[in-house]
């Protein structure tokens, strides 16, 4: 092995190579999202159709079992089960493992475009959903308001919490539950209307042609032409109060809205409720982007709802129910710790046997080089740093050690003999890089089947099959 020879000869070119390897390491490392899973998807395809006030039965006759006819068709299409219920249509297709989810969904469209026409008038546009791990929430929190309905503060939730939220980067959504829209609701005393010869769609039609805007024309100054509008639309509760409804027939004042009829701001009607810790609740989860790294994204929220606390009213309180990013970071660390100490008790136990403090150091220095090769390669194949990687940078840090104490048991032996450093290092390293390179590839051939699993399974252990590959493959390299 001439190369061995060379690397043997010049100690610069080795240092180089591994300073590159060192610097190109840690950036990735630096730069590699960090997630609980990694990024998985799932071959399912779910359609939701409403329709409005239909009967179970009806919902069956006239939006499932149409829709099943026409995606039962469809290539790679394992299974499909429908759910009819009042009002409602779900239909979930199962796709096979080797199907491409996005064509799957695709197909599924143009499929729906097909019989939109024999589907109820009632029923809306069918929903198609492609499940997805990433689409999970990441971070959970409800807001409280000790002293008032905290669903009243929803304008404010949304100016201070909802918006810079969703500026912060990697966000995806943002959605809040239990959060009535307001709604203005004048309750017409119909004895009061009545005496002034008025009826409750008269009022209406006052009401509406005097809450709205009117385009009156352009207007031209020189070369430049301006639309003018006249604005009309009431924008606070004491405007639509004091709005003129007619002339009294008695007298010479004017009847306004207030004299006959309540206007107060109150909540649209909904059936959800949310209480937490016995206060009435807005619930709130927080979504990210596929690319995005769950514990950054999750700081940056967390540090946007203590900004939003300090400028909602006194008493509004943002609680985090549930936060991905402290148990990915439990979880990442138990694991960094597993690694750290894997590496630790493989080298005392080199030392126990080798007896000798610089071979025991060459050893421990060959698991962080072939680590930092690992990092470099997910980097470049876009994983994440997730408990899967983790797992088998964990489990290869025995492995990694193999090959370096042969070679370095089998220098030690021929510097025993009487050779120098240099050329025990050549034949040592040479007389058994044959048979490093025999034991490494059958390590190689258990692994390297698992890349091919398919579906939820392959995809999970195809990193875990790549890592393994890597790490011990560059423990080659480096024992050699």
């Amino acid at each position: 092995m001439k190369w061995i020879q060379t690397m043997v000869q010049r100690p610069a070119l080795v240092s180089v190579i591994y300073i590159i390897l060192l610097m190109f390491g840690l950036f990735s490392y630096s730069k590699l999202p960090v997630d609980m899973l990694p990024d998985m998807e799932a071959p399912v395809v779910t359609v939701v159709t409403a329709y409005p006030g239909a009967a179970a039965l009806d919902v069956e006759d006239k939006i499932s079992q149409p829709m099943e006819d026409a995606l039962g068709s469809l290539a790679n299409l394992k299974e499909i089960a429908s759910t009819s219920r009042e009002n409602v249509s779900i239909l979930t297709l199962i796709f096979s493992a080797d199907a491409k989810i996005d064509e799957a969904t695709n197909d599924v469209r143009q499929s729906l475009e097909r019989i939109s026409n024999d589907l109820p008038k009632g029923s809306n546009r069918p929903m198609v959903m492609k499940f997805d791990f990433g689409q999970m929430p990441i971070v959970r929190f409800s807001i409280t308001s000790s002293g008032r309905d905290v669903r009243l503060l929803k304008d404010e939730i949304e100016d201070y919490l909802v918006g810079p939220l969703s500026r912060v980067p990697g966000v995806g959504a943002v959605s809040l539950s239990n959060a009535p829209e307001k709604v203005v609701r004048i309750q017409v005393s119909r004895e009061k209307l009545m005496s002034h010869g008025l009826t409750m769609s008269e009022l209406s039609q006052v009401i509406a042609a005097n809450n709205m805007n009117v385009p009156a024309g352009d207007i031209s100054l020189g070369t430049m032409s301006f639309s003018m509008r006249v604005p009309g639309e009431v924008t606070n509760l004491d405007e639509l109060r004091n709005m003129p409804v007619l002339k009294s027939p008695i007298g010479e004042g004017i009847v306004l809205l207030r004299d006959v009829a309540q206007v107060t701001l109150s909540l649209a009607e909904s059936s959800e409720i949310a209480l937490v810790n016995g206060e009435s609740a807005i619930l709130g989860s927080l979504r990210k982007t596929s690319d995005a790294n769950t514990v950054s994204v999750t700081e940056r929220a967390i540090a946007i709802f203590a900004q939003a606390e300090n400028k909602l009213p006194d008493g509004t309180k943002i609680l985090i129910l549930e936060d991905g990013a402290t148990f990915i970071k439990g979880t990442i660390t138990n694991l960094q710790r597993t690694v750290m100490m894997g590496a630790l008790l493989v080298s005392l136990v080199v030392l126990i046997f080798m007896r000798k403090i610089g071979p025991t150091l060459v050893v421990a220095l060959s698991i962080p080089a072939s680590m930092i090769v690992t990092f470099l390669v997910i980097y470049m194949f876009g994983y994440t740093l997730n408990s899967v990687t983790l797992i088998a940078m964990s489990l290869s840090v025995g492995m990694v050690v193999d090959n370096g104490v042969v070679a370095l048991e089998n220098i030690s032996r021929k510097l025993d003999d009487g050779l120098g450093a240099i050329k025990a290092a050549y034949e040592g390293a040479s007389e058994v890089g044959g048979a490093l390179l025999a034991s490494t590839t059958t390590t190689l051939v258990i692994f390297a089947p698992m890349i091919f699993i398919s579906g939820i399974v392959g995809q999970m252990f195809a990193q875990l099959a790549v890592v393994m590959i890597v790490t011990v493959s560059a423990s080659l390299f480096v024992a050699l």
